[in-house]
């Protein structure tokens, strides 16, 4: 018995194997834990910048936002936006859509970030 973590990683590592240029996914980061979702990202960034088509499909708005370079949203079987992660964050998408809440995070040094809860 291996947990859904350990079964994500193996599923994950054999889609790596085939060395397929087009790599569908759906919520790659699905029960792991930060580190691990940190290098999935850091592996699907790197096959897009390889010219692999990397197509996930999230439920975490906040990791879409995070990793994507385009975001589209389906919404009662028809798509509702198709555009830049920068154009997702000025639409009002995620209220209208998925009826969070936007929320801005600012880091010690300035930065800041848009989550949504």
């Amino acid at each position: 018995h291996i947990s859904g973590g350990e079964r994500q990683k193996a599923y994950f590592a054999m889609m790596l194997a085939q060395q397929a240029s087009v790599w569908l996914l759906d919520e790659p980061c699905s029960h792991l834990d930060a580190a691990y979702r940190r290098q999935i990202a850091a592996v699907l960034k790197g096959a897009a910048e390889d010219g692999k088509t990397v197509l996930t499909v999230e439920h975490d708005i906040n990791r879409a936002v995070e990793t994507a370079d385009r975001i589209l949203v389906l919404h009662d079987g028809r798509l509702c936006f198709n555009g830049s992660v920068g154009d997702f964050l000025r639409s009002e998408i995620p209220e209208t859509v998925f009826s969070l809440r936007r929320l801005k995070a600012v880091a010690p040094d300035g930065t800041s970030t848009v989550l949504f809860q």
